[in-house]
């Protein structure tokens, strides 16, 4: 998980995976606490750390877990924001 501040107080979140996702994964916002989370199904996790602080932008942090043959990634944000999600490779 990598991250880039950008102008506009917005950040860049990155993920990158050991091989390409077959499609975008699916991906949704819960208001409170404010949430987005992506959802890599037939993939697994293999990192040292599943959490990681962010403290740019409106993203607090960041969190991996796996469970039911799928990885869910969850963004915890100070706030709802509007996001999009673009996949390029792994």
């Amino acid at each position: 998980i990598r991250y880039t501040a950008l102008p506009g107080d917005r950040v860049q979140v990155e993920l990158q995976l050991s091989e390409p996702v077959g499609a975008e994964p699916l991906n949704f916002t819960i208001d409170n606490p404010a949430r987005v989370a992506l959802d890599f199904p037939g993939t697994t996790l293999n990192v040292p750390v599943k959490s990681q602080t962010i403290g740019v932008g409106k993203v607090e942090s960041v969190t991996a877990v796996e469970a039911d043959g799928r990885t869910r990634v969850v963004m915890n944000l100070v706030q709802v924001v509007p996001y999009s999600v673009n996949t390029e490779g792994n």
